[in-house]
């Protein structure tokens, strides 16, 4: 179902759920099928017939959610429903027993189904029903009693009822029916249970998951601890699993606050005082011993850390009360045997999409409290990337958003997201009701601070200069001398850790070693100490330095850690920007431009980062007193970036930049790199073959012996450039280097190494018509671009090369398909080159498949992607293809065809397939107007096609044309015309290819 089915703005809900569902299930569960299958069919032709609309499941197993425009309407379904469910012949031993609950007020549609305060509301409301019984919130009843009540039905007062999300009471009335039961029990709300649960004045807002799971911990275990740092709502989280545990069985739930302890043994008279249990001669301690000893109790303890030593007494009240459980809250971990610890994350943060920011947990509650603080506050279009962004920079801290949530009544969330950078100073204030540490997040954060020894306090500031996360490692090399000796580095990680204030992250399938964290907040606040003690300069040029060494030269991996090498610096990102921006504020110029000549800003370009990768190496180029290592280093970097873009003739003149300083520096392994990327850029054969014999001899003059990783890479980049780059002029030498970079590689390689170079071979042996051959060398591809061992750039490389094998195969199916996928990946992107390319790529699947207007479309994309930059060989290729389509489709547009000859007449050897294509484009544009013409240029096609295949559809439209140039100027004259252009070079062209 779509929003637009259903009803916007004030609506009334019906919520319904079928009582003991679960165990009927299991007892029955095929007497259980048939009986469900009855129970929906009734609902749905009730909620219908009485003008609601079901939407769509809510995850809540037999339940159903009905909205109607009509608090009557809703009454009235409500009651029908009823009847019609009570007079069912069920298949079950038991009839079938639903409860309803009936709320009205404002919801937020989105996606097809409904948030907010009434829809949560609702759900609890139906949650105190009993079976058969239906219960009106007090809005829905005022309403109606003020439109008048449905005939038949009336209204019951059951008073004011807690509910289990601990906030303010509802007025809770029960709709009767003349023809059905209005007695019923008690209703199942916090009133009836035995607890000193405090009411709540905020709502309780996105810990759902966590909820369930801390409940299933309590019900399975004696002693549950959830661990958090402070203000990251343990005790909102308590407090709601102890609300939904408050049954009204066993002996109550009883919540001890022991905020203000600092007295270990405080901690049996805190006890004592919130059970009503008076002391003893003996002391508090026994007396709660023999309170509780036969009685089934859930004990709250919130905020243990501060006496951790009284923990014994919680081991002795185990043990002597079996019937006991409790739930505890603590900074760390109670170390008692039994205990399940759970760790409590932050919430969720998203992205700034207005139509899903509603999904993430963190943005929830910010809108919760912000609506509480300014109640007319919403969040729009333009908002919503501010709001998104702000949870992000909090680190969806619950209580850092919702300090930053009250500020919405002195600021926008624009205003509010630019003064984060300053928020301990920022984020003063708060409710005058809240404990005195939860004034502000600084007084949280100071409150823990404190409780550390000196030298743990000295450990947290210094991991403050980790913007991210860090491995051990580098917390030891950078962080143990801010320590010294007082304290075993990894035990003070385990205190920090225990404490709440380090996060841990455990190795998953992206980094194999455990890493340590700051939430923001704290890091902050850790920041700050480090200044005070005048310890920032020193650790920041020992991270700075750390991370500069942690980039391996570009050339000076070997082939089985060149994969960990990028996915090292991939995790490390953070931390290397960190690194720069510290010794750019230094003004340290020779530390930055050691950061250029290893794989960070390589890495960079390879992610798509191309503003960054330039501003680096822009400003060391711009830093350099002559020609250094680093100067063409950047030139290097700047080059790829410039070609990518789509900016081909400012990419070809930084790479001779680049390889004129390295010769200058006497960097034979880089001039050589640089050499290799120069013959790659070669535009027209004479330049080609110019760059081939350079190349040549940069490669040759790297000494074989010596440093074997770099020479390994530099041949490997060597035979790679060779493939990609003489497939039109020397294919089969071509061929010989592909097979040799793929036979070169190990099975420890880089992923995108191995899946580049396989996919490469097969594109060449398509050209030559060796399908089969191209086919197998692919096979083993598919399950390394689906794998996480590429980056996106490499992926989208990849798969437009296997899009172009399926389609020489004939697959023209899988072909349009795998295009596809090529050309959302260049989206996801935004990079110029590969878009235009994909594109292309993904018509000629669609123009080999007869799809032609959906051919003319990606080509208009692909002329889009590069129409603005200076690169007319891509724009000049979708350009002819397009005119191609037009003219096929009946439209035919003769400026478009002669824009793209432009471009591509006379242009590099690369493109030599798409000069061709053109020119058989304007051979048959000419054909009737001047056909002389078009018979030199088909002649032209014929002397320089050679053996390789040529654009999809072209070589079809060649011997047609040829047949009707024979008909027009006559056979003799059309086989001379062909004869005398033999060995006639290209138009433009400076030589015979």
């Amino acid at each position: 179902m779509v929003d637009g089915d259903l009803p916007t703005g004030a609506v009334t809900f019906l919520f319904t759920d079928v009582a003991g569902s679960t165990r009927l299930w299991e007892d029955e569960p095929q007497a259980m099928g048939a009986a469900m299958a009855a129970h929906d069919a009734l609902v749905e032709s009730t909620i219908g017939a009485g003008g609601g609309r079901l939407v769509r499941p809510r995850g809540e197993g037999d339940s159903r959610f009905a909205v109607f425009n009509s608090p009557r309407d809703a009454l009235s379904a409500a009651a029908a429903l009823s009847l019609a469910l009570h007079g069912q012949e069920w298949a079950t031993a038991e009839p079938i027993r639903v409860r309803m609950a009936i709320a009205t007020g404002e919801a937020d549609l989105r996606a097809g189904d409904y948030y907010g305060d009434v829809v949560n509301r609702c759900a609890r409301l139906r949650g105190i029903a009993h079976p058969g019984q239906v219960l009106v919130a007090s809005a829905t009843a005022q309403m109606v009693t003020s439109l008048g009540v449905p005939d038949g039905l009336s209204l019951a007062d059951l008073g004011e009822h807690r509910m289990k999300d601990l906030s303010r009471p509802e007025r809770v009335f029960q709709l009767n029916h003349i023809n059905r039961p209005t007695s019923f029990p008690a209703l199942l709300s916090l009133d009836r249970a035995k607890h000193n649960l405090p009411v709540q004045l905020s709502s309780f807002v996105g810990r759902d998951d966590d909820v369930a799971a801390v409940r299933t911990l309590v019900e399975q275990h004696r002693l549950v601890t959830v661990t958090g740092f402070g203000g990251m709502g343990k005790t909102r989280l308590a407090l709601q699993v102890a609300a939904e545990l408050a049954d009204g069985d066993g002996d109550g739930v009883w919540f001890v606050d022991l905020s203000a302890e600092t007295d270990p043994d405080r901690l049996a008279p805190a006890i004592a005082e919130a059970l009503g249990v008076s002391e003893s001669g003996d002391g508090p301690g026994p007396a709660v011993l023999r309170a509780l000893v036969d009685q089934r109790v859930l004990l709250v303890l919130d905020n243990l850390e501060q006496i951790l030593a009284a923990t014994r007494f919680i081991a002795d009240l185990l043990a002597a009360a079996p019937q006991v459980h409790v739930l505890a809250t603590s900074r760390e971990p109670l170390r008692i045997r039994g205990e399940r610890e759970y760790a409590l994350q932050p919430l969720a943060v998203g992205a700034g999409d207005p139509d899903v920011l509603g999904s993430y947990a963190a943005v929830r509650l910010f809108i919760d409290r912000a609506v509480a603080s300014k109640h007319d506050f919403a969040v729009t279009n333009a908002t919503a990337p501010a709001v998104a962004a702000i949870c992000e920079r909090l680190g969806g801290h619950p209580l850092s958003i919702e300090l930053a949530a009250a500020r919405v009544k002195v600021l926008t969330p624009d205003a509010l997201l630019a003064r984060l950078d300053t928020a301990l100073m920022v984020l003063t204030g708060g409710g005058r009701d809240r404990p005195e540490r939860h004034q502000t997040i600084r007084a949280t954060i100071v409150w823990s601070y404190e409780l550390l020894s000196e030298a743990e306090q000295r450990l947290l500031a210094a991991m403050s200069v980790f913007p991210g996360t860090a491995t051990l490692e580098a917390i030891e090399a950078i962080c143990g001398p801010a320590v010294g000796a007082d304290l075993d580095l990894l035990d003070g990680i385990a205190s920090l850790t225990d404490k709440s204030l380090v996060r841990v992250h455990e190795p998953d399938d992206e980094s194999p070693e455990t890493r340590y964290s700051l939430l923001v907040p704290v890091r902050e606040y850790a920041a700050e100490q480090l200044q005070f003690a005048g310890e920032a300069d020193a650790t920041g040029w020992r991270h700075a330095r750390f991370y500069e060494a942690l980039q391996a030269p570009v050339l000076d991996e070997t082939p089985e850690h060149g994969y960990v090498q990028e996915r090292t610096v991939i995790r490390e990102l953070h931390n290397l920007r960190a690194a720069l921006r510290f010794v750019q504020d230094h003004g340290s110029v020779n530390a930055e431009a050691g950061f250029v000549d290893g794989t960070f800003v390589a890495e960079l370009v390879q992610m798509g980062s191309f503003d960054e990768a330039a501003g680096i190496a822009e400003r060391v180029i711009a830093q350099a007193k002559g020609a250094t290592r680093a100067s063409a280093f950047a030139h290097y970097h700047l080059a790829w970036v410039h070609e990518l873009s789509a900016r081909t003739e400012l990419g070809r003149a930084e790479m001779a930049a680049s390889l004129e300083d390295a010769r200058s520096a006497g960097a034979a392994s880089l001039a050589a790199v640089a050499a290799i990327s120069v013959f790659r850029f070669a535009v027209g054969w004479r330049d080609l073959m110019a760059a081939l014999d350079i190349a040549s001899q940069a490669v040759e003059a790297v000494p074989s012996t010596g440093n074997w990783p770099a020479r390994w890479n530099l041949d490997q980049l060597w035979n790679y450039a060779l493939a990609t780059t003489l497939g039109y002029v020397d294919p089969e030498r071509a061929i010989q280097a592909a097979i040799a970079t793929r036979d070169a590689l190990g099975t420890e390689s880089y992923p995108a190494d191995i899946a580049q170079s396989c996919a490469e071979l097969g594109v060449l042996l398509v050209s030559q018509g060796r399908i089969a051959e191209a086919m197998q060398q692919i096979e083993p591809v598919w399950a390394l671009v689906r794998g996480n061992g590429l980056t996106e750039l490499e992926r989208a490389t990849v798969v437009r090369s296997l899009a172009y094998v399926q389609l020489g195969a004939g697959r023209l199916a899988e072909a349009v398909e795998t295009a596809t996928w090529a050309c959302e990946l260049a989206d996801q992107l935004g990079v110029p080159a590969y878009r235009s390319g994909s594109y292309t790529m993904l018509a000629d699947c669609c123009f080999a498949d007869g799809a032609l207007p959906r051919a003319a479309t990606e080509l208009e994309q692909a002329i889009g992607a590069v129409v603005s930059a200076a690169d007319p060989l891509r724009l000049g290729a979708a350009e002819w293809r397009l005119a191609r389509v037009r003219r096929l489709i009946g439209t035919a547009d003769p400026e478009l065809l002669e824009s793209a000859w432009r471009h591509l007449a006379g242009t590099e050897v690369q493109r030599l397939p798409d000069v061709l294509g053109c020119m058989v484009e304007r051979a048959i544009h000419l054909a009737d107007s001047d056909s002389v013409e078009a018979a030199h240029l088909i002649g032209l096609v014929q002397a320089h096609r050679k053996s390789f295949v040529l654009p999809v559809g072209v070589a079809d439209e060649i011997d047609p044309l040829l047949t009707e140039l024979r008909r027009l100027l006559g056979k003799h004259r059309v086989d001379a015309i062909l004869a005398d252009v033999a060995d006639e070079p290209l138009p433009g062209a400076d030589a015979v290819l």
